[in-house]
Formats: structure tokens, C-alpha cells, sequence
């Protein structure tokens, strides 16, 4: 078992009554390396022997004197039409993470070992699931206000039933474990058994894993040099297309996870918004989720909500400073009023004697679409004196005004 907890924390191990876990909470108890040790348990009561589970774990903590946490969850609260495995981890989570909030707790461990390692490392590659996350199992993971450890991920399963039955740790056998309809245990009884059997050596999985690391590490040192742009919400398009695949499709979903932090980014979402990146096309929307979408403009990239809301109209009657969606207007002398607001269709501007159309003007100048209705546009008594700090004439109030743009 690797400790990798300091003395003074508060440690929770996270107790299923399956031989991993309690094997895992007598480790831990044994090695006395923390403040204060919980366990916790969760009663999905989906199998018969639950509450026998529970009692034995009841009665493990109090010979050894552990505070113990349970919750059980009521009969019937799982959706059929949705995946029970997935809808009791979110159940445990949050039962984990509260009693964390509760107990101060610094540390949840969980019982991860080397058979688990080498099945997800499998199911992933065979997935496509290690583009946008590690494919193996990370040995300690930083979470909201405590750590998630695997002490047990370089164990095998082998070796923690010998320590179960050398050091007469109780447990209970989940015999769900043994049917195959579960792809994962698809992958442990079925798949496993024929490597086993032959001469290919499953082991070589974890060499992948290290080799996938260090390929991660690489593509994250290129990464980091968008990492400005992608707090700024502004990516170069042409920058961008220039770089390896592999650290685009990285780029973009940091990008889209910044502001859509609960997104999945499919595979082929990614290889449509790279196809387009670096075709011909000087717009294009993708949706990401309900009303946000990443736009690709000329040389920009942005994440935009549909709904933001924006100024369309200022009443200006003094000197001062004047904020407009992403503009600073700044009036340095006594003027007239004058109003800002957003584009209107048939907006023209008189320039040199030539009516020129706003819109016209600001597709020549190539300013994005998502950009164009946020621009101030400056009137005198309904004359349009200015756009944004883009184009102004020659009205004798542009002399007083001063337009930047803040972002």
C-alpha cells in the first residue's frame, strides 16, 4: 500500500464490504498514519445481502474501534431507465462529500487496485475514451477541499485476498461481479481470461499508460501557451490551426470546458470544429449546450452564451467616463446630447460627402458577427458621427470623444 496521507490528516476510506475495502481500512488502521480515520459506507440496498454487508462492517469498526458513517439508500429510488451504476456512484459522491464538508475530512480513499487499473486502461483504449482524459486511473486526484488517493492501485487483487485471509479480514463476495452483461466484468472474466491463457501479457497495458503520460505531458507543454488566450475568450484561429491535431483538440476542450465546465466533448465534435478551422470559411457557429456555442470568426475563436445581455442604448449629456458592453467612451468636453446605442438596419454614415453603409463597413473591416451588435454606434439628432472606434467622420464632437475597446 502506498501511504500518501501525512500524520496529521483526517482520512475517510470509503467501505464497499467487498475484500478490496476492507482490506484497505485494516491497512490503514494497522499503519495508524492519521489523525482521525472514518469509514463510510453507502446501503444501496440492491442486493439481498446488503444489511448483512452493513452488520459486518458495523461489527468490524467496533472491535476496532473506527467511527463508522453509513447512509441507506430507500428502496426504489433508482431510475430503470437510466444506468444504476452510474446513478449510485453520484449517490456515494455526494454522501462522501458531504460527510467531508462535515467531518473536515482531508483525505477520501478509496479502493482502487492493479486489476481495476488494467481493466479501465482497457476499457478506454477500446473506447476512445483516453483523448480527453488520462486512460488509466490517476493514483491521486485533487477534488474541491480534500484529496481522492488509491493506495491500493499497484496491488493486485490476488495479493489483497491472500493479506484477507492471512490476517482474517471479514468480507462478502458480490456475486453481480460474475456476470458478464456488465462490461466490465465482460472485460475482467471474459476478455482477461483469454490473454491469460495465452501468451500476450495484459501487464503491458500499464507500459501504455506511462507512455500515454508522458505523450500527455508534451501535448499540456504546448497547451500552456494558449493558456491566456483561453482565459481571455479569444483563440487565433490561424495560430491554432498550425498546431499538431493532438494539441488542438486539447486547446479547444480546456476552451469549451472553461466556460462549459460539465461538457462532454465528443471525438468527432472536435475533428468537425477542426475542419472547419482550417477550411476556407470566415464564419461558423457549434452548439455545445443549451444556448452556449463556440464561434469561429475570421482569426478568433470565442465560447458565447446566446442569452448574454447587452446595452443597446445611452443617453450622453456630459463629460465623463461611459461604459457600453465591451467599450470605454470617454468624453473629454462639454457636447450636446448625444446617443449611443447598437446597429440598426439601414444605419449609414456620411463620410467625405459619401454615405457609406455601417454594416458594409464593418463586414469589410472583417469585425466577427458575434462582435457587430455589441459595437456603439455614436448620433447626433439620429446621425450616425461614429462606429465604435472603427470609423468615425468628420463631425466636430469626434474630437471630444475618445472609443477604445476594453477586451
Amino acid at each position: 500500500m502506498d501511504c500518501l496521507w501525512n500524520e496529521y490528516d483526517t482520512v475517510a476510506v470509503a467501505v464497499s464490504g467487498g475484500v478490496d475495502s476492507m482490506v484497505l481500512l485494516d491497512k490503514v488502521h494497522i499503519l495508524n498514519h492519521h489523525k482521525k480515520l472514518y469509514a463510510l459506507h453507502v446501503n444501496h440496498q440492491l442486493r439481498d445481502v446488503s444489511d448483512e454487508e452493513e452488520k459486518m462492517i458495523q461489527a468490524y469498526c467496533k472491535q476496532h474501534n473506527i467511527e463508522l458513517i453509513t447512509y441507506t439508500i430507500p428502496k426504489n429510488s433508482f431510475n430503470p431507465n437510466k444506468s444504476i451504476q452510474r446513478e449510485a456512484r453520484d449517490i456515494r459522491y455526494h454522501f462522501f462529500e458531504t460527510q467531508i464538508n462535515i467531518k473536515h475530512i482531508d483525505c477520501l480513499l478509496t479502493a482502487h487496485h492493479k486489476d481495476d487499473q488494467l481493466e479501465t486502461i482497457f476499457f478506454r483504449l477500446m473506447t476512445n475514451r483516453y483523448n480527453y482524459q488520462p486512460i488509466n486511473i490517476q493514483q491521486v486526484v485533487a477534488r474541491d477541499g480534500y484529496q481522492l488517493i488509491r493506495p491500493l492501485i499497484n496491488v493486485s487483487k490476488a495479493e489483497l485476498i491472500e493479506y484477507a485471509h492471512e490476517f482474517k479480514v471479514p468480507y462478502m463476495t458480490d456475486a453481480s461481479n460474475t456476470d458478464s452483461k456488465y462490461l466490465r466484468n465482460f472485460i475482467r472474466n471474459d476478455v482477461f481470461k483469454v490473454l491469460d491463457d495465452s501468451s500476450i501479457d495484459k501487464h503491458q497495458l500499464l507500459n501504455l499508460a506511462d507512455y500515454m503520460e508522458d505523450v500527455d505531458d508534451l501535448i499540456d507543454l504546448h497547451v500552456e501557451r494558449y493558456k491566456m488566450d483561453i482565459e481571455n475568450n479569444a483563440l487565433s484561429r490561424y495560430k491554432l490551426s498550425e498546431e499538431n491535431r493532438l494539441v488542438i483538440q486539447r486547446v479547444l476542450v480546456k476552451f469549451i470546458q472553461k466556460y462549459v465546465a460539465q461538457y462532454a466533448v465528443s471525438f468527432g465534435f472536435l475533428n468537425e470544429v477542426i475542419r472547419v478551422l482550417q477550411s476556407d470559411a470566415t464564419h461558423a457557429s457549434f452548439a455545445i449546450a443549451p444556448d452556449w456555442h463556440i464561434q469561429i470568426a475570421y482569426d478568433k475563436l470565442i465560447v458565447r452564451n446566446k442569452n448574454e445581455k447587452t446595452d443597446d442604448n445611452l443617453e450622453v449629456v456630459s463629460p465623463g467616463k461611459y461604459y457600453f458592453n465591451d467599450y470605454k467612451i470617454e468624453i473629454k468636453d462639454e457636447i450636446s446630447p448625444i446617443t449611443i446605442r447598437t446597429r440598426k438596419d439601414g444605419d449609414v454614415i456620411e463620410i467625405n460627402g459619401m454615405h457609406q453603409k455601417v454594416a458594409r463597413i464593418l463586414k469589410d473591416l472583417k469585425i466577427p458577427v458575434y462582435d457587430r451588435p455589441k459595437i456603439p454606434i455614436v448620433c447626433v439628432e439620429d446621425e450616425v458621427i461614429a462606429i465604435g472606434h472603427y470609423k468615425s467622420n468628420h463631425h466636430p464632437f469626434n474630437n471630444k470623444i475618445i472609443i477604445t475597446k476594453e477586451n
